[in-house]
């Protein structure tokens, strides 16, 4: 952010005084800005109904200031040549949302948010039988509000969403097809965005290297659930690129590691993730 470094505030944290400062000097500009650290755990069961239909439930705790990847996530865009965003301007272990729709009040929280319990989720899952190297599938999910919006553990609003899928094995390779669509509810959050229904496709490929390990490559392009709202970039489509490995473990234990970046260049998304997925 030009105006945080112009003010010689590098390495501070972005505050009231400067969002304000912010506004009134351009009062008619559309500004979003989160800067924060968080780390998602989730416990997913699942029950068999029947040979091709089976029930889950998803239980989230949702934690921040527990870890900081700042240094972690500058070396990987310096790696691959990504523009950092103004990143070191400001301290790892920062955390604020800030508001401002053109022509309109702003909005400022820069309250660390208690660790508390996330949204749950149940999802009915349809796998019916392969009969050759095609596969396909769907599931049909709800959102409970069990997280606290004001807290940003959650949305506070219903939620639904479908997902059907298409896979095609190989001697190697694997390649895979999701198409999804979310109907959100009225969430609740502390920024006040107004939301609606938005899609997502992806689309995948892995390369099995020995017999218990696999790498891979995904990338989704997703509609943006404020896209009806006039926040630039925010409303706009985002893609997102992953990179994973899979190892299996004995007959049914498995362990999988992702790295998730965004595309700024083409909307905006939460900047990097890592997820390390256990499975029995």
């Amino acid at each position: 952010m030009t105006f945080h470094r112009d003010a010689g505030l590098v390495g501070r944290p972005f505050t009231l005084a400067e969002a304000q400062a912010i506004h009134a000097q351009f009062p008619e500009d559309a500004v979003f800005y989160v800067e924060g650290d968080l780390l998602r755990t989730s416990l997913d069961l699942r029950f068999g109904l029947s040979p091709v239909l089976s029930l889950s439930a998803g239980i989230v705790w949702i934690s921040r200031d527990t870890v900081h990847i700042g240094s972690a996530l500058e070396s990987f865009h310096r790696t691959f040549g990504l523009d950092q965003a103004g990143r070191r301007e400001f301290p790892s272990d920062a955390f604020a949302v800030v508001l401002q729709r053109p022509g309109e009040p702003l909005a400022f929280d820069d309250r660390v948010p208690p660790d508390g319990w996330g949204d749950t989720t149940a999802t009915l899952s349809w796998r019916p039988v392969r009969g050759g190297v095609w596969g396909f599938g769907a599931d049909v999910s709800v959102k409970a509000p069990t997280g606290r919006a004001r807290a940003h553990d959650g949305s506070g609003s219903w939620d639904a969403g479908v997902l059907a899928f298409a896979r095609r094995d190989g001697a190697r390779w694997t390649l895979d097809a999701e198409a999804g669509f979310v109907a959100p509810g009225k969430w609740r959050s502390g920024a006040g965005l107004p939301v609606a229904p938005f899609a997502r496709l992806l689309l995948g490929a892995t390369r099995s290297v020995g017999s218990k390990t696999r790498v891979g490559a995904t990338a989704t392009v997703e509609q943006s659930p404020f896209r009806r709202d006039r926040m630039d970039d925010l409303s706009r489509a985002g893609v997102e690129l992953g990179l994973g490995v899979e190892r299996d473990f004995g007959r049914r234990g498995a362990a999988r590691l992702t790295l998730t970046d965004g595309l700024p260049s083409l909307g905006d998304r939460a900047d990097f993730g890592i997820a390390l997925r256990l499975r029995y």
